[in-house]
């Protein structure tokens, strides 16, 4: 553990271990924040959006100190740097959140088995139920329970995704990687 800088310059102790396994974001946005700001100058807005002009740094850090707030960088490549009063732990965190919001996680594919003496009412009722995770915008897998025989027998299988596929083509397209049938939505 070692010793960082905080507002009021009091040593605050970090782990390394927990920095390295969570970067902090402000080393992801590059954000300066309160004394980590080198410029002498800073064009200073403040926490109601009331733009103060160019001041001291000094001053920035006296009125970010007094409105109990930090004194954050926000846009660092104009000369003077824009500088900003808010609640950085705040603004973390409302980052965080639009991340995850922006993380759009794929659809989880679904399987349905079958096998090659199925009859004509239970693969009605099986194409129903793919036709519901089509809708979702999930693939779906489609998998055999073949014994013995039957795995010598790889034109039943194929027979049984082509009465399958008929039921289902107006959603989706089959695709055939190697053995396993995968149904991809047709929006997708």
């Amino acid at each position: 553990m070692y010793p960082t800088k905080t507002f009021d310059s009091k040593p605050v102790y970090r782990n390394r271990n927990q920095e390295r396994d969570n970067p902090p974001i402000e080393d992801a946005n590059r954000l300066r924040i309160n004394n980590a700001i080198r410029a002498y100058k800073v064009l200073l807005i403040d926490q109601n959006g009331t733009n103060f002009g160019a001041v001291s740094i000094n001053e920035a850090t006296v009125k970010a100190r007094e409105a109990g707030l930090d004194l954050v960088e926000v846009s660092p490549e104009v000369t003077p740097p824009v500088c900003r009063i808010m609640d950085f732990g705040k603004y973390i965190f409302e980052q965080k959140k639009k991340q995850k919001e922006n993380f759009h996680k794929a659809p989880e594919p679904h399987e349905i088995r079958l096998s090659t003496g199925i009859g004509q009412s239970d693969l009605e009722i099986k194409a129903k139920k793919a036709l519901e995770f089509l809708n979702d915008g999930s693939k779906v897998t489609l998998s055999f329970k073949l014994r013995g025989r039957e795995l010598k027998k790889m034109d039943l299988v194929d027979a049984v995704v082509q009465r399958f596929f008929v039921l289902v083509q107006t959603k989706s397209t089959l695709e055939n990687k190697g053995g396993v049938y995968v149904l991809i939505p047709k929006n997708a």
